[in-house]
């Protein structure tokens, strides 16, 4: 085992609690009173030690209705593709790879950098396997905190990367994903950061090619858009704990783990692995190990950039990934509590109140109903006290 975990994984490991509180003191409130941030039954999918992560505060006993989301997230929502999703896609976006087909993308200079973000992950909620750049789709999702971020160059910086790799990819599918490791992990010099895996930079995809550090699914998608651009079929699968990747040729099929510098993975590999970093029983079926679809890869980078936040009490932040969330998540009453407790840390009660409203209108019988009418009492009151 000690070849599929590196050091990293255990000693942040041992830093990081199961549950991990966050609690704050709310603007106002009377002396002794706190409010809880009521999000629970969080999974972080890129936690190194593989964990489900309370993040919980204030109100014992703050449960989440049955309605949640676990490692079965990451092979959830598995509808078939829809073409009227695909023809509404190729309509926006145009000069990407289409995954795993075994020819190569054509080159351009030229990419749609006026993607809507919110059109996309609405459309992404109604079709989970609708075809999207993944790069492009990250690379949206971080000019929504580095405004100046230039989407065309960072695409024309893993076209020529695929373009410099494409010569050498030659032999079985077993020597391409060892020539495209090669390339991205030691000539690139692209690597894991475990020495500072929470940073939010790991997870916003123009720092990790400014940087070259990444967690594994940053990683993960960076291996599939070089990948792909180069003539790969190239896909994430999303492990519970730890993200990797696949390649197919239509005949084999090669597992391979990014933020190990590529490092090769049978399917009892990938037992192992969950088993050591979650410490969960993992079956490594051909389901289990199937792509991971675009919903679901975006969810988990999300998911990851709201837990982050949310442990270091960067409530702006943070409520404006969870408003994310909830345009791929629009049946998920989870998404609405978790935003009006965050708006309501971040100072904006009269939005807070909406949201908490939200969730127990379409969840009257919540367990947790009494904590979400704390927060929206102390809502309320921050309100009166503004009017």
């Amino acid at each position: 085992m000690d070849s599929l975990v590196d050091a990293g994984h255990a000693a942040l490991a041992e830093a990081i609690e199961d549950a991990i509180l966050v609690e704050e003191k709310a603007v106002g409130m009377a002396a002794g009173e706190e409010a809880g941030l009521v999000l629970r039954g969080i999974f972080v999918g890129n936690h190194p030690a593989g964990k489900l992560s309370d993040i919980a505060g204030g109100f014992p006993g703050f449960l989440p209705p049955a309605i949640h989301h676990g490692p079965g997230l990451v092979h959830g929502h598995e509808l078939a593709p829809q073409q009227q999703a695909i023809d509404v896609l190729d309509g926006q976006f145009h000069d990407r790879p289409a995954p795993c087909r075994n020819v190569v993308p054509r080159q351009s200079s030229v990419y749609n950098t006026s993607m809507d973000i919110a059109t996309t992950l609405s459309l992404l909620a109604r079709h989970p396997e609708a075809t999207v750049d993944l790069a492009e789709l990250a690379l949206a999702l971080a000019r929504e905190e580095y405004a100046d971020l230039d989407i065309e160059a960072y695409l024309s910086e893993l076209d020529a990367m695929a373009f410099e790799l494409r010569p050498r990819l030659r032999g079985s599918l077993t020597a391409r994903v060892r020539m495209l490791a090669r390339y991205l992990f030691q000539d690139m010099g692209f690597h894991g950061n475990a020495q500072n895996y929470y940073d939010p930079r790991n997870s916003y995809f123009n720092q990790v090619l400014d940087r070259r550090l990444g967690i594994p699914l940053t990683l993960s998608l960076l291996a599939l858009a070089v990948g792909q651009r180069a003539g790969l079929c190239v896909q994430g699968v999303g492990l519970p704990g730890h993200f990797i990747a696949r390649a197919d040729d239509g005949e084999e099929m090669v597992l391979f783990d990014p933020f190990h510098e590529g490092r090769l993975l049978t399917p009892e590999d990938c037992e192992l692995l969950v088993h050591e970093v979650t410490g969960q029983h993992f079956e490594a079926t051909p389901e289990a190990l199937a792509p991971a679809s675009a919903l679901a890869v975006a969810v988990r980078l999300l998911t990851n950039l709201k837990g982050i936040y949310l442990r270091t009490s960067e409530f702006a932040r943070a409520a404006r990934v969870i408003s994310r969330l909830r345009l791929l998540l629009p049946d998920d009453p989870v998404q609405d509590r978790d935003l009006g407790a965050t708006l309501l840390h971040a100072g904006r009660p009269g939005a807070a109140l909406d949201r908490l409203e939200a969730y127990l209108t379409r969840v009257p019988a919540a367990e947790d109903r009494a904590a979400v009418e704390k927060l929206l009492c102390q809502a309320r009151r921050e309100l009166a006290r503004w009017n």
